[in-house]
């Protein structure tokens, strides 16, 4: 049997402390791990003990990478998943982290994808199938993403679309009246607007009243 003979907290990292049995490091350890297992100078480290040891560690580690992570930025619950998994947690480390950050309100894929719908549709450039293909990239279910979409209305969209058209056919404004339009509606395809609300911008009076604006 190992004895715990010294524990002390590291000068870099208050929240770390310094393990040390018969006399020489241990290992270092979350100062929450120590508290919960009661380590003090003259405790006796039973192999029941160093196996609790080992797993809190751990569960405590992949507890503080998945803080850190969200602190850089938002993520889904499938993405914080790969990013614990890439870092080689067992799994059952893994649920059980995800599914805190779950029951804590941390994680929250509903809540996300409407955030970033809003963020996405803000400057009023964007089509409902670019901003799905942006919220895919996060990883969030096609299900979540498609309830977040249903906020934006045909309105938004059509008004995004205007918006572009406008500014192209300014742009484009010394071609031809029918050359310009098949140029916009180009436009407006490959940035995934549907056929309906493209239909209705290339309008010889929405794109008149614009010229003559």
């Amino acid at each position: 049997m190992v004895q715990v003979t010294k524990l002390s907290v590291q000068v870099h990292n208050p929240n770390r402390a310094n393990l040390y049995v018969d006399g020489k490091f241990y290992k270092g350890l979350d100062k929450i791990v120590a508290v919960r297992l009661g380590l003090r100078p003259g405790l006796t480290l039973t192999p029941f003990l160093i196996s609790q040891l080992d797993q809190q560690q751990t569960a405590s580690s992949a507890w503080e990478f998945a803080l850190r992570s969200l602190q850089r930025s938002p993520k889904s619950v499938s993405t914080m998943r790969r990013k614990l998994q890439d870092k080689l947690f067992p799994d059952e480390v893994v649920n059980q982290t995800i599914q805190r950050l779950i029951d804590g309100k941390i994680l929250d894929d509903d809540l996300l994808a409407n955030n970033l719908v809003r963020y996405y549709s803000a400057n009023g450039k964007r089509s409902r199938k670019q901003i799905w293909a942006l919220l895919k990239t996060k990883q969030l279910p096609t299900s979540v993403i498609n309830e977040a979409l249903a906020n934006i209305d045909g309105g938004q969209e059509f008004l995004a679309a205007h918006k572009l058209a406008q500014q192209k056919n300014h742009q484009w404004r010394e071609l031809g009246f029918k050359v310009r339009q098949q140029k916009i509606a180009g436009y407006l395809n490959q940035r995934g607007f549907q056929y309906a609300v493209i239909k209705q911008v290339i309008d010889h009076n929405q794109l008149d009243a614009e010229e003559s604006a």
